[in-house]
């Protein structure tokens, strides 16, 4: 405990919930947990399929209950807002890339900034004609952390001051059931750059070990981002022993780092139990994380860790950087 925070430092958790905008549904799930649980943040995708009905909803919140707001940038869902991208989307400007394919491309240097710095302000004056303010910005599915794509959106970042926050969690592919399914690509496809760092044979994991350290030309000078990141495992295992087991975790995590801040990310996919517009929105877990969110068990462990739930608009310049 010696080598890690101060055992007096302010331990606040930021609960970020993604996919606003995807179907009506998750909406509904969140903007739930906004209202009635701790979510102080909503990732919204510009390219969702349901963006003015989310708007509608969070419309109707009270000042006091409004979330912050963040970019939940795409390069898998969704159409372009840019219009076709090469190698991306199809003719019509859809995106064609599973995450698995957008990973194996990023690491064969096969993606092109200039066209992501162009997609990722499309995106962002989307949000703006909604009327949404950002001022985090994140990837779905993580794609904001890989090679071509984080130079392209440190590039459109540079045009939106108001963007002061960015996750930088591992992936969540990186652990779990996931890691089975993930693509292994020969040394011989891996672009120049990073062949000397990822082991021939081992590429997928050996990458997903350097993406964090690499982050950097996301965070820049002005970008902050959390001590710890917590919630991918949440992804399939939505009961509210595992969020409190996940809270838990964070806490020991942060504790154990050297001059820490005290703030946590914890990201959540909270829904409504109705058929959504894809199989995750649809998926029982949605609604178990909108009832674990919402439930009174998370609420009390978060007062006995002495855990403050706070927005990003409450956190001072003290934050990591």
């Amino acid at each position: 405990m010696s080598a890690g925070a101060d055992p007096s430092t302010d331990l606040r958790l930021v609960v970020v919930a993604d996919d606003g905008g995807v179907d009506v549904p998750r909406n509904a799930g969140i903007v739930a947990a906004v209202r009635d649980g701790p979510v102080g943040v909503v990732s919204v995708l510009a390219c969702g399929g349901a963006l003015a009905d989310l708007v509608r909803r969070l419309g109707e919140l009270s000042a006091s209950e409004r979330p912050d707001v963040g970019l939940h940038f795409s390069l898998t869902h969704g159409t372009a807002c840019a219009g076709p991208l090469p190698g991306l989307t199809d003719a019509l400007g859809r995106f064609v890339l599973d995450k698995h394919a957008l990973w194996e491309r990023a690491f064969e240097g096969r993606i092109d900034p200039d066209a992501v710095r162009r997609e990722a302000l499309a995106q962002f004056g989307v949000l703006e004609a909604a009327g949404l303010r950002c001022v985090r910005v994140d990837g779905h599915q993580h794609v904001h952390l890989l090679p071509g794509v984080r130079e392209g959106l440190a590039a459109a970042l540079a045009l939106h001051p108001a963007v002061r926050w960015v996750r930088l969690g591992r992936p969540s592919c990186a652990d779990g059931p996931e890691r089975a399914a993930f693509p292994r690509l020969p040394a011989e496809r891996v672009a120049p750059a990073w062949r000397a760092s990822l082991a021939a044979g081992r590429v997928a994991q050996a990458a997903l070990g350097t993406l964090h350290d690499a982050c950097d030309a996301l965070r820049g000078g002005r970008l902050r981002s959390a001590d710890v990141f917590a919630g991918a495992d949440l992804v399939a295992a939505c009961t509210e022993e595992a969020f409190l087991a996940e809270v838990h975790a964070a806490v020991r995590a942060l504790r154990e780092l050297p001059q820490a801040r005290g703030i946590i990310e914890l990201m959540c996919h909270p829904g409504e139990p109705a058929r959504g517009s894809v199989p995750f929105s649809a998926s029982p877990h949605r609604a178990g994380e909108r009832a674990a969110l919402c439930g009174t068990a998370l609420r009390d462990a978060l007062d006995a860790l002495g855990v403050r739930v706070v927005r990003l608009r409450d956190v001072g310049e003290d934050a990591p950087r």
